[in-house]
């Protein structure tokens, strides 16, 4: 015997597939199509901290303030990884992102806005011991691919868009560090 949240989620998963959800509304199911417009009322909202305990295939808008960095920003890169029923909504004032979708899709953007809220520089990093060719030239190719001007630092001897990723070329050691 299968547990009604568990059916339900079951269920939710085929049901996405064809393009519809099921909703409780006062006690009830309710079907809806993933192509109209759903009420928000009906979908609830919650934290990052409450993803793991959720069915994977509820519909839930997920709420994140941004401490570090701009909210519109991270939401543009946010809706390259909604699912087509997804959305996004941001309030600039208090720096917050609002991304409603499926539990399962929110999981993998909570741990992007995760690593978004690190400083750059508490990010892990990676050096590559280069044989064949130069550090500059390497890192160069790299920060040109993620748009920065290579060799460009800022204050603190930091780059000047450091929270991007990006290479900085250690011609000493023949080596690359990725941040």
């Amino acid at each position: 015997l299968m547990e009604p949240d568990k059916a339900l989620n079951l269920l939710n998963g085929q049901l996405i597939e064809a393009g519809y959800i099921l909703l409780k509304r006062d006690g009830f199911l309710t079907v809806y199509s993933l192509d109209d417009e759903i009420p928000p009322s009906l979908i609830p909202m919650v934290g990052p901290e409450d993803l793991l305990s959720l069915p994977s295939n509820a519909l839930v808008t997920l709420r994140t303030q941004i401490e570090n960095g701009d909210a519109a920003v991270l939401a543009k890169e946010i809706d390259l990884l909604i699912s087509v029923f997804g959305g996004t909504d941001v309030l600039t004032e208090s720096n917050t992102i609002y991304v409603t979708d499926v539990v399962r899709n929110l999981i993998k953007i909570s741990a992007v806005t995760r690593i978004a809220e690190k400083d750059v520089f508490q990010r892990p990093m990676t050096v590559i011991k280069l044989n064949h060719t130069s550090a500059d030239v390497v890192s160069a190719a790299i920060n040109e691919f993620f748009g920065e001007s290579a060799g460009v630092a800022g204050a603190a001897g930091r780059p000047a868009n450091a929270t991007r990723p990006g290479g900085i070329a250690d011609t000493w050691s023949r080596s690359g560090i990725l941040r």
